[in-house]
């Protein structure tokens, strides 16, 4: 019966003991005073609730495993630009992308893993962009650099803008740096090593 049981949810045997132990202590409180159902229940399912979110691979069993037998990998990011030669300032003078191949429409970098290639004309299945409006919105790749400081400074010299200065955070320094058509970029740089003393 409990094989059975198991074998048609995808929950293990500790969530139905959980479950049974509820039941349980729930049938023998009820019998004496409901009150004491009532805050046990509340106690349980507190309990269960804080144990879920810890835990949820023992309570519910082991994720659905992904159809795919690995996952694509990126091969670039295209960027739609109003001028390949301030783009290409930008991403190879002042990145550091190596410049792969150039026309006069297109335009092909690649970082240490992923290509960043820029087009100056416009996908004719894409809206038209009204004045102001902010391309890639709400896409913010990131670049690990060895010191993102260093990339603000740079940055302000070049006179790109800089639209969030350095902050520090456990996994290290992040900056955030537009290219000329606004496309926004952050700077990560990993925590510097603690001085031995």
């Amino acid at each position: 019966m409990r094989e059975a049981l198991d074998a048609g949810t995808n929950r293990p045997i500790v969530a139905h003991l959980i479950n049974a132990l509820i039941h349980l202590i729930g049938a023998i409180h009820m019998r004496y005073n409901p009150i004491h159902f009532i805050r046990c229940s509340i106690l349980c399912l507190a309990g269960y609730a804080i144990f879920t979110p810890l835990a949820p691979v023992t309570v519910f069993g082991q994720d659905p495993k992904s159809e795919v037998s690995s996952p694509p990998n990126i091969n670039h990011i295209l960027l739609e630009v109003s001028d390949l030669n301030a783009s290409i300032a930008f991403y190879r003078n002042f990145v550091g992308l190596r410049l792969k191949s150039q026309s006069d429409w297109f335009v092909m970098l690649e970082s240490g893993n992923v290509g960043v290639f820029l087009r100056n004309s416009h996908w004719y299945w894409e809206k038209p962009r009204t004045g102001g409006e902010q391309p890639g919105l709400g896409m913010y790749p990131h670049f690990e650099v060895s010191d993102a400081a260093a990339m603000v400074e740079k940055a302000r010299k070049a006179g790109y803008r800089i639209v969030q200065e350095p902050r520090n955070y456990d996994f290290g320094t992040e900056a955030f740096i537009a290219d000329p058509d606004g496309y926004t970029w952050a700077f990560v740089s990993p925590p510097k090593a603690a001085s031995s003393r």
